[in-house]
């Protein structure tokens, strides 16, 4: 029997205020697995499921760092930074039967032929005892199937093409192609890790997508320019993005096959639309960001009537502030259920419903899909024998309370209250509950649960155990 543990966005890696914020709870979770004795016929495998070392979290800054040296100095940053978690790692990894790496879109950089190395030689392997899939398949063995799920996230879809070229390239030490950059990648290296030294709780803000830039612009209006621009290049990139994805419905025209790219504003919220009039126009912007382009600095666009400055200087935060940041707030938690393992999950439950009901060539269909990205724990019953699991995240995270995005002078006064807290004291509002998946299968992949034990736990169930 195999015994597959599956972990998902670590994000190793920052040192102003890292998002992994409690690395002892990993660090304990991969020591019990180390000291785990498998009963006689069980092998233990441990799936790192995307986003494991955080390449846009480590200086010097980039969206992508394709130059391998570079990259290596970043990995040994991480590695003495959270040498803990790495010692637990190498340990868990020399006792489990199997090893197994995917990349998310936090660490591309690790596909690099001598990042890979480093990497794997760090956690006392190698290419030939670590399955490490860097080309876009998902990892199937049997009923299950894994893959991290920012391929359903325009925003943050890879490359692949590009990234299949810059490995074909640095292999052999040929000059590299250029590599489109998702817009996701993009949005962080330009406009969240420089606020990050003003709002040390930026990137927990998850996913990157576009309700996010409407609350950096709410925290600091200076932005709009900036926030309008991206909205420009992601529409480019979706559009660009849609036209590859041959299992998305087409709307025809005149005969052809097109699909649209969506406007910032469609499916937002009429008063969202209404409070973000000027970020979310199409007309009156017309320079791009290219592959190439970066934003100015940010940090040179912290203006006194940001947030951040205000709550320094003990000032008071404009009504119309306050109700720009809670309208954005509330459409990026619509029916939030961060802390609960059963709501939907948008275009990802969606994926995984496709995926348990195709069969092709005789192969069966997956009945388990477990993916990551998006920070949400969840474990759903698809039907028919179907689940689909997220295994969320080991970064903490921050819950907005719900009295705060109550539309009412009283609402704006809560949420006033919680984000001076927030901002002079971020650590007392963070929060790590973190999970993994736990699925058992004969050794051809047939799904053997034993009864009573759940497919996902959370870490502070108590110690992982038979």
């Amino acid at each position: 029997m195999r015994r597959i543990i599956v972990i998902s966005d670590l994000h190793i890696g920052g040192e102003f205020h890292p998002i992994l914020g409690h690395p002892d709870l990993l660090t304990d979770f991969l020591k019990q697995l180390a000291e785990y004795q498998p009963p006689a016929g069980e092998t233990i495998e441990l799936v790192i499921n995307g986003d494991f070392v955080d390449f846009l979290a480590i200086g010097p800054f980039s969206a992508w760092t394709p130059d391998e040296s570079q990259c290596i100095d970043k990995l040994r940053q991480a590695f003495d930074q959270f040498k803990t978690v790495f010692d637990a790692l190498e340990r868990c990894v020399s006792k489990a039967g199997r090893f197994t790496l995917l990349l998310g879109n936090h660490d591309i950089e690790s596909a690099l032929p001598r990042v890979r190395g480093e990497l794997l030689a760090r956690l006392g392997t190698n290419p030939h005892r670590c399955l490490f899939i860097t080309d876009n398949q998902a990892y199937r063995f049997g009923d299950l199937l894994v893959e991290h799920g920012n391929r359903y996230d325009p925003w943050n879809a890879i490359d692949y093409q590009g990234l299949r070229n810059v490995l074909s390239q640095t292999s052999r030490l040929e000059p590299l192609w250029e590599m489109h950059v998702c817009p996701g990648s993009k949005m962080v290296e330009a406009l969240v890790n420089p606020l990050k030294e003003d709002y040390v709780f930026i990137d927990l803000l998850k996913p990157e997508t576009r309700i996010l830039p409407l609350l950096l612009t709410a925290l600091e209006p200076s932005l709009k320019r900036d926030v309008k621009r991206l909205y420009r290049a992601v529409n480019l990139w979706s559009d660009q993005w849609a036209r590859t994805q041959d299992w998305l419905p087409r709307i025809a025209s005149r005969g052809e096959e097109l699909i649209a790219a969506p406007s910032p504003a469609a499916g937002l919220p009429a008063d969202v639309q209404s409070d973000f009039v000027e970020e979310l126009s199409p007309e009156g912007e017309e320079e791009l960001v290219s592959a190439g382009d970066i934003w100015k600095a940010v940090l040179n666009k912290i203006r006194p009537e940001g947030i951040a400055a205000l709550v320094k200087n003990k000032q008071t935060i404009p009504p119309r502030q306050l109700e720009r940041l809670q309208s954005s707030l509330a459409a990026a938690l619509q029916g939030d259920r961060t802390f609960e393992n059963d709501g939907d999950d948008g275009p990802y439950l969606g994926a995984a419903r496709r995926l348990c009901g195709q069969s092709a060539g005789g192969a069966p269909r997956p009945r388990i899909v477990a993916m990551g990205h998006t920070h949400l724990m969840r474990d759903i019953s698809l039907g028919d024998g179907c689940r689909y699991l997220n295994t969320g995240t080991w970064v903490d995270l921050i819950k907005v309370p719900a009295e705060c995005l109550v539309k009412t002078e009283e609402g704006r006064t809560h949420l006033d209250q919680w984000l001076r807290i927030l901002m002079l004291d971020p650590g007392s509002l963070r929060t790590a509950e973190p999970a993994y998946a736990d699925i058992s299968l004969t050794d051809d992949g047939s799904l053997c649960q034993p009864a009573g034990r759940p497919f996902l736990r959370r870490y502070k169930d108590g110690k992982f155990a038979a």
